[in-house]
């Protein structure tokens, strides 16, 4: 069994939400591990992921990188993630 916690960092106030991640708050945030569901490798595109919190938001930011994104799904509600996906699961208590 992989072990994935992550301590998601709260911020007293609201982020701008632009696509950009160069606010302070998401520098101090701590960088997601990614891994390949299944095989638990690591990905073959450098990827960083970041969360934050506040009183009434979840912040999710990431930075992918791929030379080569591509889908071969074209259905409406078809199985993507046998794609290039990036997918965030949560495990509430």
């Amino acid at each position: 069994m992989v072990d994935n916690a992550y301590n998601c960092k709260f911020i007293s106030q609201p982020m701008q939400i632009d696509g950009l991640l160069d606010e302070p708050a998401w520098a101090e945030a701590g960088v997601l591990d990614f891994m390949v569901p299944v095989t638990h490798e690591k990905p073959v595109s450098k990827t960083e992921g970041r969360v934050l919190w506040d009183e009434n938001y979840l912040y999710v930011g990431f930075k992918a990188f791929d030379k080569d994104i591509f889908s071969l799904e074209t259905e409406h509600d078809s199985q993507t993630c046998h794609d290039d996906v990036l997918e965030l699961f949560f495990k509430p208590d």
